[in-house]
């Protein structure tokens, strides 16, 4: 019999905040900001490409034209794409 194993892609590592926190953006606003990535909010693409997000790639992930996926890699932002982040773009 086969053994399985799951391959394991980068998932968005989310920061959260110590025992210490007061109540900054992350913990009472809900901000999402991947610590692997650094992308945050609108510039998080939908999976974690597992290295830094360069200025370019946040600014077109924003724009929704750039994604990262898993599968594909680094792609141009396609169909399933909100078409509200492309009306102003």
């Amino acid at each position: 019999m086969r053994e399985h194993r799951v391959i394991q892609f980068p998932r968005h590592m989310l920061r959260r905040c110590g025992s210490e926190c007061d109540g900054c953006q992350i913990c009472e606003g809900g901000l999402a900001a991947c610590t692997r990535c650094g992308g945050a909010e609108a510039s998080l693409p939908t999976d974690c490409p597992g290295t830094r997000l360069t200025e370019m790639q946040e600014a077109l992930i924003m724009r929704g034209r750039l994604d990262y996926t898993w599968r594909r890699g680094w792609h141009r932002a396609g169909d399933r794409t909100p078409w509200w982040w492309l009306s102003g773009a």
